[in-house]
């Protein structure tokens, strides 16, 4: 794996002088939100992909089988070079809002559906917690031209002047306030910080879904370019940042101190819902603090990890282990975009050790050579099983969070199924050299994660994702 830096550096390269740059449509003035109801949450379905209630379903696919992680492609999980902005707000403090939209699981990641524009471009683009901006693709996604609100920032607008270092020619003001994003793995984007209205789904009497409702008009990433190598060849639509960090980040933006997710599990066929405002589902019981970070670091959902268990064993690493560190090392981070559970390398080794001392009723097989050649993630714990029962009698692994709160992971997101027969553990080494532990997107499936950034904590519990609600297991 690349290196799993979490710092966001600052947006660097101009956009190449080849491309045709749309042009600013109006110098209207825009505010941020005038059109959200306080008092009235919204939701995002959260679909896997080859369900038939997904946009992207494939109907010439029949089976879900063999379709694990393995299947997954080399996707980004975290910006390294996103909009490192300065803490200057946006003039005016955008309302207290609740707002929802619709979200489907692609190839390891979990893809919201939202609207940009007027009239309104259906869009989708990967959920990630830990970056700010939220962009989206002008090729395959988002036509500036169509939409009447569109406007492209130029480097003389206030907003532009909100990043810490921008791609401005001084000489020029009235150029494109452009930027670029790179990905931990690899990937890379660039293009040109917008504004447009957003739109999210509004949800009505027993579900149903309403016209899409206006939120206002937002800051955005109109990127004119995706390295389509580095990204596989896939058409990425774009990110939608929920992280806490001002000004860019959509929960900044619309001011939203209350959203969770239920991830629906990759092999269900079903929906679940991603919440926000009044809608989102936080049990205080399950919950546990943020960790409380300076004001001049990226605002990323840390939480103090304070031990782990496997079976009733606790694994021997030292108490401070993951504990985020004064000079930004360390720490334990909920990443929705990050694909696996990874662990800093010196608590893995004892983690991977108490594995394979409890783990004795499986065949262990080395995972083949051939195929970990096509992924840049290292399985270390492999084993052969083709009964259910045998690999329901593997130990738990279960999170000590702080508070008290104790989160025993389900043994389907812990051993995870490659290619029949052959099952790994599902929780990996990470190579971070900031020491940076983080919890994936594969262990948070049929898990309710409830952000409470009014009392600054985040709720774990267990449940069963569902388009018509969380239902307790």
């Amino acid at each position: 794996m690349a290196s799993t830096t979490i710092l966001l550096l600052p947006l660097l390269f101009l956009l190449c002088s080849t491309l045709n740059l749309t042009p600013t449509k109006s110098h209207k003035s825009y505010s941020y939100i005038n059109s959200i109801n306080n008092n009235d949450g919204f939701s995002i379905s959260l679909i896997h992909k080859d369900s038939p209630l997904s946009p992207l379903y494939n109907h010439s696919s029949s089976s879900l089988k063999g379709r694990g992680p393995m299947a997954c492609l080399n996707m980004p999980t975290r910006l390294v070079g996103s909009s490192r902005l300065s803490q200057h707000l946006m003039n005016g403090d955008p309302p207290s809002s609740d707002v929802s939209a619709q979200v489907v699981y692609d190839r390891c990641q979990y893809i919201a559906s939202f609207y940009i524009g007027t009239p309104p471009q259906q869009v989708y683009a990967f959920i990630d917690t830990a970056s700010d901006i939220t962009w989206t693709n002008a090729r395959t996604a988002f036509h500036s031209s169509m939409s009447r609100t569109y406007r492209s920032l130029r480097c003389n607008d206030n907003t532009c002047k909100l990043l810490e270092k921008r791609t401005c020619n001084n000489k020029n003001d009235d150029e494109a306030c452009t930027y670029k994003l790179e990905y931990e793995e690899g990937p890379s984007t660039y293009g040109v910080l917008s504004k447009d209205k957003f739109w999210f789904d509004a949800d009505g009497p027993s579900g149903q879904h309403n016209s899409p409702r206006d939120v206002g008009v937002l800051s955005f990433g109109l990127n004119h370019d995706v390295s389509p190598v580095d990204f596989n060849g896939l058409d990425i639509h774009g990110s939608l940042g929920l992280s806490r960090d001002p000004p860019f980040s959509l929960i900044h933006q619309l001011g939203i101190k209350r959203f969770s997710h239920c991830f629906v599990r990759r092999s269900s066929g079903g929906s679940s819902s991603l919440h926000f405002g009044s809608k989102a589902v936080i049990h205080p019981e399950d919950a546990t603090p943020l960790v409380q970070l300076p004001s001049n670091e990226v605002q990323l959902y840390y939480v103090d990890l304070e031990g782990i268990s496997v079976g009733n064993t606790r694994v021997n690493i030292p108490p401070a282990i993951f504990k985020r560190t004064s000079d930004r090392r360390g720490g334990f981070l909920i990443d929705s975009a990050s694909r696996y559970t990874m662990l800093r390398s010196d608590a893995y080794d004892a983690f991977l050790n108490l594995v394979k001392q409890m783990v004795t009723n499986v065949h262990v097989v080395p995972y083949p050579p051939e195929e970990q050649d096509k992924t840049i993630y290292k399985k270390e714990f492999c084993f052969t099983s083709t009964n259910s029962t045998e690999r329901e009698l593997l130990p738990r692994v279960t999170l000590h969070f702080a508070g008290g709160v104790d989160l025993q992971l389900i043994n389907d997101v812990v051993y995870i199924e490659y290619v029949e027969p052959l099952w790994c553990l599902g929780i990996l080494r990470s190579d971070s050299k900031d020491d940076v532990s983080f919890l994936g997107n594969i262990q948070m499936m049929n898990l309710n994660i409830g952000f409470d950034l009014e009392n600054n904590k985040v709720s774990f519990t267990n449940t069963v994702c569902a388009a018509s609600g969380y239902n307790d297991m």
